[in-house]
């Protein structure tokens, strides 16, 4: 079956198995509703001010420029990603989202960086006892910028 865009996308943000309501103005959505994946997807757009609807627990650092992102709900979990230009360096963005999440009330676990042809990425897992996930990844770029993508889960939201 083929699902398109917005079908793929909400498959990667959401998995199977839950019971979700289509999007009649995007046939993608519906036929991803059909097969049982995301009942809302949303997306945002570079330039704009970070989206007002982002849970208070995924915090990008003071003075990042938004990129995308997207959110994602169905009856067992909500999801989302936002993706930004860190203001700093990728050691300055790491330190910052690990004393963010451990502040959070998450368990932070920093992977060593990983090289991938011209930049490199460390992935920063956070857990909460109560279920919620934000995976934070850095990914520094040959200028010594870097990129962070922000993903999360809300269980039963």
């Amino acid at each position: 079956m083929r699902l398109g865009l917005t079908g793929a996308l909400a498959l990667i943000l959401t998995g199977c198995g839950s019971e979700p309501a289509a999007d009649s103005s995007d046939p993608g959505a519906a036929e991803a509703a059909a097969a049982g994946v995301a009942a809302v997807v949303k997306g945002e757009a570079a330039g704009r001010p970070f989206p007002d609807d982002m849970p208070a627990f995924v915090e990008p650092m003071p003075g990042g420029r938004y990129l995308t992102g997207m959110r994602g709900s169905n009856a067992v979990r909500s999801t989302g990603m936002d993706m930004y230009d860190a203001p700093g360096t990728a050691a300055e963005a790491i330190a910052f989202h690990t004393d963010a999440l451990t502040k959070g009330g998450f368990s932070p676990q920093v992977s060593p960086a990983r090289k991938l042809r011209k930049t490199t990425e460390t992935t920063i897992a956070g857990k909460h006892t109560d279920g919620r996930t934000l995976d934070v990844i850095v990914i520094e770029q040959e200028t010594g910028t870097a990129a962070v993508q922000m993903r999360y889960t809300i269980p039963g939201a």
